[in-house]
């Protein structure tokens, strides 16, 4: 269209885009959780081997 709207197809094209965006956002900041939780249970692993050691 001419005045800068988008058509019914338009819209659902983008609409579909911006679906795809945020399921990858998701699923980017699922992995950064659990690499931060593993990082956390690799930590307190390490103290707990040396606090049993000392």
């Amino acid at each position: 269209m001419l005045d800068g709207e988008l058509t019914e197809e338009e819209l659902e094209v983008e609409l579909e885009r911006e679906r795809k965006i945020l399921e990858v956002e998701l699923i980017t900041l699922e992995i950064m959780c659990k690499a931060t939780i593993q990082k956390a249970i690799n930590a307190a692993f390490t103290h707990l081997s040396a606090a049993i050691r000392a």
